[in-house]
């Protein structure tokens, strides 16, 4: 689990960081010389280290009170994102 939350805590901060850089810096076709390579690679080493999916523990059950909540959470923060930028748009057009 630490290794997932250091992947989804970094992720969206240096992707667009260093993609931005490279762009800037190097031009876009070496953003794609660079992404190419590197996915066929880590596609390769996913395929062979994966589990095999077709063992399923039927015996979990899903969480449906925290898949509530969660839904939840997300569509709470997107209608406050929405409104939020509502607000910011009336007031840059009042002025």
């Amino acid at each position: 689990m630490g290794i997932i939350g250091l992947v989804i805590a970094f992720g969206p901060a240096l992707g667009p960081t260093v993609g931005g850089w490279i762009i800037d810096n190097l031009g876009l076709k070496w953003l794609f010389g660079i992404l190419v390579p590197l996915i066929i690679i880590l596609l390769a080493i996913s395929l062979f280290n994966a589990k095999n999916v077709h063992k399923i523990d039927r015996t979990q059950r899903v969480d449906w009170l925290n898949l509530v909540l969660a839904l939840g959470r997300y569509y709470m923060a997107s209608l406050i994102s929405v409104i939020w930028e509502q607000l910011i748009l009336q007031m840059a057009l009042s002025q």
